[in-house]
């Protein structure tokens, strides 16, 4: 059986096993009574037999072990899947394995990538907060990302709606780098309507996208924790824009930062706005108030290179309204009455003097344009970058 095994590696192991739904401690488990997997398909049927029904591994991988033709060809087969659609299926032992991951506990045994993994001499910064954010989170995440990746900084996020979305597509405007980190199969997008997001990070050079989990792996409730600690891993620190409450799903990956030993910053908010209470919270209990991009830049002074073409000029700067081309003079004359805080429609109205249906009209093209967006109950607020 080694004869006929000799061109599978240990690389190749993990690749099946994983795709077969074999879980990190389960094949943790199996790496130390085997280091080397492959070893697996030389002992004796009876030894792998009561070790695999142990692990409760499943019944395919237990088979597999016992036909190397047949082993050998799903190899080969999961490989081809992953070449077809421009993945790559890595290990710790590859060169450009991310180093940062070394120095957690419970670090993942693969990654599968597409796209481009961030340069190790780069400082890096996790963004999150809230999906479902307010005018004012999404702004100050993409300010703060834009900063960040004008300095050389790459964004890591998980590409969820709200707040990580916002960070991620603004490093990508400003031409920095960003990483997104998947809760689901890297062939499939979550959500799905961030695949302009997803298909611009895949193909934009020093940009990608990783999981850990097997394709075809729709997103679920439990891969998420198991996501955010890679996020919070891959951060040199980490910026909480916006939560709700101490109970928001960002605040798993906070905690998760916080057990890595990682600086945590939080953008703080009115004591009254109820999507500012985690911020709020966080920062009562010691985490860093984030009151500038500056603030990230100092830490990070010491992890990395930043682009000695970062100034305070780039860094504090108020961010500017995201007009359109060219705009006509009712489009000026809304954006003019527009801030970060939503303004319904009514006081748009009356702002501006024009007429419901007009200001209506001018809002919606405005809102396709991005320089506007709508927060629901017909308010409406600027868009800034």
């Amino acid at each position: 059986m080694k004869e006929n095994t000799a061109l599978i590696t240990n690389e190749d192991m993990l690749l099946l096993l994983s795709c077969l739904g074999c879980s990190r401690s389960r094949i943790r488990r199996l790496l130390s009574a085997f280091p080397a997997l492959v070893e697996l398909t030389a002992c004796h049927p009876g030894e792998s037999d009561a070790l695999c029904q142990m692990e409760k591994l499943p019944l395919r991988a237990q088979k597999l072990l016992h036909n190397p033709t047949v082993l050998t060809s799903a190899v080969e087969e999961e490989r081809g899947r992953l070449n077809d659609r421009g993945i790559r299926f890595l290990t710790p032992s590859a060169p450009d394995w991310p180093l940062r991951l070394n120095r957690m506990e419970d670090a993942p045994l693969w990654l599968f990538v597409k796209g481009t993994l961030p340069r190790e001499d780069l400082a890096a910064v996790s963004v999150i907060g809230s999906r479902d954010a307010s005018a004012y989170g999404l702004n100050m995440a993409g300010m703060i990302a834009e900063s960040l990746v004008t300095c050389g900084v790459t964004v890591v996020s998980g590409m969820a709606s709200g707040i990580d979305a916002a960070a991620q597509r603004a490093a990508l405007r400003a031409g920095g780098n960003s990483l997104a980190i998947l809760g689901s199969g890297i062939n499939i997008c979550y959500p799905k309507e961030n695949f302009d997001l997803f298909d611009a990070l895949i193909h934009t050079p020093g940009c990608g996208v990783i999981s850990e989990f097997p394709l075809d792996s729709a997103s679920a409730a439990w891969h998420f924790p198991d996501r955010n600690r890679l996020i919070a891993a891959l951060g040199d620190c980490l910026a909480l824009i916006e939560a709700r409450s101490q109970r928001s799903g960002s605040m798993i990956t906070v905690g998760q930062a916080l057990e890595q030993g990682k600086e945590v910053f939080a953008v703080p908010g009115r004591i009254t706005d109820p999507m500012s209470m985690g911020c709020n919270e966080l920062i009562r209990t010691g985490a860093t108030p984030l009151l500038s991009p500056d603030d990230i830049l100092e830490y990070l002074s010491g992890f990395g290179v930043l682009r000695p073409a970062c100034s305070p000029e780039n860094t504090r700067r108020i961010p500017k309204l995201l007009l359109p081309e060219n705009p006509s003079e009712n489009q000026k004359r809304i954006c003019a009455c527009l801030s970060e805080e939503p303004c319904s429609l009514d006081e748009i109205v009356r702002k501006t003097g024009l007429r419901i249906g007009v200001a209506m009209e001018v809002l919606m093209e405005l809102e396709d344009l991005g320089a506007v967006q709508h927060n629901g109950g017909n308010r409406y607020s600027a868009v800034y970058g």
